[in-house]
């Protein structure tokens, strides 16, 4: 047994699972205005949910055992190491390997982080790393427990445990290398201003070129993948405690009353407003 699934064990009890399996279709209690559950999970040997479709998000990876996920006739072999993503809405059966049940950490979302926008047509792979792991261990501890400031440490566990999941993508849900050097090239520049040219002069493209390929690849203007992934990280600052104003300059805004139009609509809600709904149970 190795030292993540003795950490792993040793917070089981705390979890309290829903009945020994949520995925039997179980009430989740709501425990965040985002977040509907961080816990685990266990799909007993021989079962299979048949024509599964959840209302939120579902991010998930195998602590031990493991089986076949199937969806829009795609087949995937699920096993410890594999983190996988499962769009709201989507169709999908799991089916656990024959003489052994499938343990697995979830965390169930109802507000699609824009980071994921360009992923929601599929279900989405990574490699789990370790840091993962445990951070969505912490996430569910730290639900439960609910002690002083939780909610803060949840926003901020939920953000990263998402960031970490597309840092891992690496690829393998086939996104072309121009997204990736793109997302690539933002994330180097967030703090600034960047155009679709400067994105299209690093890829030794044309303007019009690349942003016709990019909005075909990946789903989404270039401009829009920019400005979603500045709301990401000013989501991730305001989770820390930064105000509304540093955000604004630590993002490059010109202003903070641009900065807070831009948030809305993108998050629908206002920046003031998101940090009020961090603070809205502690």
């Amino acid at each position: 047994m190795t030292k993540l699934q003795r950490d792993f064990l040793h917070l089981l009890p705390a979890l309290k699972p829903f009945n020994g399996s949520l995925k039997t279709g179980e009430n989740i209690k709501n425990f965040e205005p985002a977040l509907l559950f961080a816990g685990y999970s266990i799909l007993k040997k021989k079962s299979s949910l048949i024509d599964c479709t959840w209302p939120m998000w579902i991010l998930s990876t195998p602590l031990a055992g493991g089986g076949r996920l199937v969806w829009n006739d795609q087949t995937r072999i699920i096993e410890v190491g594999t983190c996988y993503l499962i769009p709201a809405k989507l169709s999908f059966c799991e089916y656990a390997n024959i003489g052994s049940d499938w343990h697995s950490l979830d965390v169930l979302f109802k507000c699609m982080p824009n980071g994921l926008s360009r992923l929601k047509r599929n279900v989405s792979f990574a490699k789990t790393s370790p840091e993962m792991v445990m951070d969505m261990i912490n996430l569910a501890y730290t639900l439960y427990i609910k002690e002083m400031n939780y909610s803060l440490k949840a926003y901020g566990l939920y953000y990263l445990i998402v960031s970490e999941f597309l840092n891992a993508l690496s690829g393998v849900n086939g996104e072309s290398d121009l997204v990736k050097r793109s997302y690539g090239f933002m994330e180097a520049h967030i703090e600034e201003k960047i155009t679709v040219r400067d994105m299209a002069n690093y890829n030794k493209m044309g303007t019009s070129t690349f942003a016709i390929r990019f909005k075909k690849e990946a789903g989404i203007s270039p401009i829009t993948a920019f400005r979603q992934e500045k709301i990401k990280k000013a989501k991730m600052l305001l989770t820390i405690g930064k105000s509304v104003g540093e955000t604004a300059d630590l993002l490059g805004f010109k202003d903070q009353f641009y900065f807070s139009r831009m948030f809305h609509q993108i998050e629908g809600i206002s920046p003031l407003q998101f940090k009020r709904l961090l603070h809205r149970k502690d």
